[in-house]
Parts: C-alpha cells; structure tokens; sequence
C-alpha cells in the first residue's frame, strides 16, 4: 500500500505476515533468502552480496534509500549532511559505500541518551567538495532533495576530514611504535584520541 510519506517522498507498505498460501508469504521469503530478514535495529547491516556485488548505480540509488529514510540534511549556519543509526557496523558499511563514489565522510563514537539502551551513531558529511560530489551523484526527493538543491557547497576545509578515527589512530600508532624510535618520529594524537592528516603525512 502506497502512501506518502511526510518527507514527501512515497513509501510503500508491504505486509510481512502470513498469507494463505502453502510456501509462505512469498516477501518475508524473499527477505529471508537475502539475508535481509529478522534483524534489531542495533544489528541491521547491508548484506555481503550487495556490498560485493552492487554496481556503481546500485550503490548510489542504496545511499539514497537510506539518506530518504534516517538521513538528514542540514540547513543550519554550518550546512552538513548526516546519517543517524544504532548500528555501528552499518555505519562502518555506509561509510565505504561512499568512499566508493569518492565521498569522504565522518563516523562519531556513538552517543546514548539516560533512556536509550544502545548508542546512536551519526555519520557527518560536511566538507565542501564532499557535499558536492553527493549532491551529483544521488538524487533525493520532496523536501530533502529541495533542501539538498539549495546549499552551495563552501570550498573551505572539513573540521572532520582532517582527522582519522579513533581505532585507525591507534593501529597507527602500533605500526609506529613497532617500526620507529621515539627519538626519530614525534607524533599528537588530536585529544589523545584522533590523529591529524597533517600529522599522519610527517609520519610516513
């Protein structure tokens, strides 16, 4: 049942519950035969046979599902486009998804209100030229394709995408501490935490 949705894009209803036949509801088997079915919030995350497989096209039609739905984008003072899920593992796929089409984008450590019982991670995307390259490649609709239409893309850097993640610093700095004296390479960590591009490329 098709109906629309208050983003202003379409959404379709599919019952997933018994019908009468002898195999099934034949969506729920689907679902199933694709790795798609039965998973929480907290574990949902992109089949391997579509992060394999999907085609240029494919995967950029995937990210524009997914911003319709738990993406966002913000108009505010500092224009950013963004991906909320409970899932770190599918945040960790979308963000390959976008490094595929060139879009660099930012992974936060997760935040968990007083009442929520999983963290919620949030993917950021705020540079510029990344802002850009979204808006060529993957086409929302109603009122987020509006507001994506609307924002000029600053060519100035990305707070974010001077900076590595956390789990990627620290294998940094095993590689370092393994292969290098403290008295030949001196490196910061940005807040004992994420290392800087510009520091990454004294390294090495």
């Amino acid at each position: 049942k098709p109906h629309k949705h208050w983003s202003g894009a379409f959404q379709y209803d599919i019952t997933a519950s018994s019908v009468r036949t002898p195999e099934g509801n034949p969506v729920r088997n689907w679902l199933k035969k694709a790795d798609l079915w039965g998973n929480a919030a907290k574990d949902k995350y992109i089949p391997d046979w579509l992060m394999q497989d999907a085609s240029h096209k494919t995967t950029r039609a995937l990210l524009a599902g997914l911003w319709e739905t738990d993406g966002s984008v913000d108009l505010g003072k500092v224009k950013r486009l963004s991906y909320s899920t409970t899932s770190y593992f599918l945040g960790q796929q979308i963000l390959y998804l976008l490094a595929r089409i060139g879009i660099f984008a930012y992974l936060d450590d997760g935040y968990k209100s007083n009442k929520a019982t999983t963290p919620c991670y949030k993917i950021t995307i705020n540079a510029g030229e990344d802002i850009k390259r979204f808006q060529s490649h993957i086409v929302l609709c109603g009122k987020k394709g509006k507001k994506l239409e609307s924002i000029t893309p600053s060519l100035r850097g990305s707070y974010f995408t001077n900076k590595l993640g956390r789990a990627t610093t620290e294998s940094i700095f095993e590689v370092v501490r393994e292969n290098y004296t403290t008295s030949r390479i001196r490196v910061q960590k940005h807040g004992e935490r994420r290392l800087t591009i510009v520091s990454l490329n004294k390294i090495f």
